[in-house]
């Protein structure tokens, strides 16, 4: 598991839209990757064989932000998926 942000920790959820960074990490990982919007200071990366329910994971990304994110700061309220042989990022 990965934690992106910006070097300030502030406003770095952005990071994950750096060219080529998505694809650097599921090459060293060997994977697809679920990217969790923890707000918009930063984002969790993991290797998507971790989570095997993806509606687990869309109630609790839906739940943390509705507990613990203040508003303001809710990036999104859906996990992604980056599929490593299509090079894309997708909505779960």
């Amino acid at each position: 598991m990965l934690i992106l942000t910006n070097i300030f920790r502030i406003n770095g959820a952005g990071v994950i839209c750096y060219d080529g960074l998505l694809k650097i990490i599921a090459d060293m990982a060997g994977g697809n990757h679920i990217i969790i919007p923890c707000s918009i200071h930063e984002t969790i990366v993991m290797s998507e064989k971790t989570w095997l329910d993806e509606q687990v994971l869309q109630e609790m990304v839906y739940s943390v932000n509705r507990e613990e994110v203040p508003a303001d700061e809710i990036l999104s309220d859906h996990p992604f998926r980056y599929e490593r042989e299509m090079n894309r990022l997708c909505m779960i």
